[in-house]
């Protein structure tokens, strides 16, 4: 077994949280909000007939040949 092997074979010594997901606001003001997510999952978490107006931007060069 060499060196590398082994570090995956020794137990964790300290317990790794995972980081705490934040909303994706990314600015506010008192005539609405920005957000930067998936604009799919974002949209199912709202609650019904709660925003007046969503503007969600396409991926760019999604058509881009390489």
């Amino acid at each position: 077994m060499n060196m590398q092997q082994n570090l995956f074979d020794m137990p964790l010594q300290h317990k790794i949280h995972p980081i705490k997901k934040e909303e994706p606001l990314i600015y506010k003001h008192k005539n609405g909000s920005l957000y930067q997510s998936d604009s799919i999952k974002w949209l199912q978490s709202l609650e019904t007939e709660s925003a007046n107006l969503i503007f969600a931007d396409p991926p760019y060069n999604i058509n881009k040949q390489a």
